[in-house]
């Protein structure tokens, strides 16, 4: 009997661990995607763009190629090359794509903004543009941000021509389009925080509540994180705010993150920059409905805010920077 007591001891040792260490007191043990919003421009002509994607990011999301400016340039003419470009590189290295977006006030032709267009006839251009382009990527695109930014900073509407022409049923008509073009495809509404940040996580809350109780197929809310090292949401504020979101029923994303280091001595703006990206990471890996990660640019010298703003993970020489490290450890991988 002797020699078998440690083993005895073993197995009750084990047994009270799993006892105390309950599924409910276990910290989530996840994998965060961490994605990138990449260029066609970048992807034809710099190599060490396309490794550095390929090294370290596990989905990418077209910065601009998507945007009806781009696809449908003119009336019935869709222009696919550089979107389709995107897809297939990022198809070819094993990437998720994110689809970025289908309606939004900004990027739009001039044939859209200075047309004329009538309630319907805007209707009908918004439906078969949706259709259009999510059938073509069907299969390929599994979620899109169907609309964009339809609330201003301090939650009102946004006066878009879509607002103006179409009242706030354009919204539930997008998701609608979006859905009968692939039934099997996510969908979410994008949104940044604003100026007034408790103001509009309020409002993005009240409309996914309406869209909800009007039976639109919404599935997620993609959080854009545009934000300087003097001003950023903590990790506190952050992860309260997605779980308010997660209880409504959908999956959130921080869909667009950039921190600009302009402010302070450059050592201290850089581990300034790493709190910021890490706090949100934190966040995101804290909440089991945030399901990606993503990072509005690769290197500095790309970056739509201006490369001496420095506001991303790797700088002009696609060095790793301070940021990197710690937000890949929060998110629970590595690269």
């Amino acid at each position: 009997m002797k020699r078998f007591l440690p083993a005895v001891v073993a197995v009750l040792v084990l047994v009270a661990l799993a006892v105390v260490l309950r599924d409910g007191d276990r910290p989530p043990e996840r994998h965060v995607p961490l994605g990138a919003a990449v260029s066609t421009r970048w992807l034809d002509s710099d190599a060490r763009y396309r490794r550095v994607i390929a090294r370290n990011f596990d989905s990418v999301t077209p910065e601009n190629e998507l945007k009806m400016a781009y696809t449908q340039p003119r009336r019935g003419r869709y222009d696919f090359g550089p979107a389709d470009r995107v897809v297939d590189e990022a198809r070819l290295r094993g990437k998720e794509v994110r689809g970025h977006t289908l309606v939004w006030h900004g990027q739009i032709p001039r044939w859209v903004t200075r047309g004329g267009l009538g309630k319907r006839a805007l209707a009908r251009v918004m439906r078969e543009h949706i259709a259009t382009v999510v059938r073509r990527y069907r299969g390929k695109v599994h979620e899109w941000d169907v609309v964009n930014e339809a609330l201003e900073d301090f939650g009102g509407w946004r006066p878009s021509v879509w607002y103006r022409t179409l009242g706030p049923g354009y919204v539930e008509q997008a998701f609608q389009a979006a859905h009968a073009a692939d039934p099997s495809a996510r969908l979410y509404y994008n949104d940044n925080l604003g100026r007034d940040r408790a103001a509009k996580w309020l409002a993005i809350r009240r409309l996914v509540v309406y869209l909800k109780r009007q039976g639109v197929p919404i599935h997620g809310v993609g959080i854009q994180n545009h934000v300087t090292t003097a001003s950023y949401p903590g990790r506190e504020e952050m992860e309260t705010n997605l779980r308010l979101l997660e209880k409504l029923g959908v999956d959130v994303q921080i869909t667009e993150m950039d921190v600009t280091t302009s402010q302070g001595p450059s050592e201290d703006a850089l581990g300034l920059q790493a709190r910021a990206y890490r706090d949100a990471a934190e966040a995101c890996a804290a909440v089991r409905a945030c399901k990606r990660f993503t990072v509005w640019g690769v290197a500095d010298q790309f970056s739509w805010r201006g490369g001496h703003e420095r506001p991303l993970l790797f700088d002009s020489h696609y060095r790793r920077k301070p940021a990197y490290a710690p937000l890949r450890e929060a998110l629970g991988g590595s690269g």
